[in-house]
């Protein structure tokens, strides 16, 4: 979870990015406003509905905590950063995902070479007691998850 200092940056950093400094309303997602108060240096949150407007919150330096969570909710960017979480979480999983199959591939194709090797002993070298020996040190190796060799 961000800090509330880390939260006021972000916040500050979008109002920034998307008002204008003309003191114009800007519409966002759900009918939320934001406009810049070049008197105060804030911007205002704020709801229309029609011709009824509900204030939310100012967003500046000093704006308390209170002020923060409620403008990084109403704005999104809480939900925002639990799909990057979440992003981020999945590409960890498909990674180590990854990693098991490739390890299956691998401990797969250990296995096919002890027994063509094992079958060369036996077709022909006739040695039938080198060719279990090969075979249960293949079948122990991929027991522990290794490839063999």
């Amino acid at each position: 979870m961000k800090t509330i200092e880390e939260m006021r940056e972000e916040l500050l950093a979008y109002c920034q990015s998307v008002c204008s400094p003309l003191s114009l309303p800007v519409e966002l997602a759900n009918g939320l406003e934001i406009v810049f108060d070049n008197d105060n240096y804030e911007w205002e949150l704020s709801h229309r509905d029609g011709s009824k407007v509900t204030y939310f919150t100012e967003i500046s330096e000093s704006t308390d905590a209170a002020g923060i969570l409620l403008a990084y909710c109403l704005m999104g960017l809480q939900a925002r950063d639990a799909v990057e979480a979440e992003r981020v979480e999945l590409i960890e999983t498909f990674g180590q995902m990854k990693m098991q199959i490739e390890n299956e591939h691998a401990r797969s194709a250990a296995l096919v070479e002890a027994v063509q090797e094992a079958h060369t002993e036996i077709a022909v070298n006739n040695n039938r007691i080198q060719a279990a020996f090969i075979l249960n040190s293949a079948i122990e190796s991929n027991k522990k998850g290794a490839p063999e060799g």
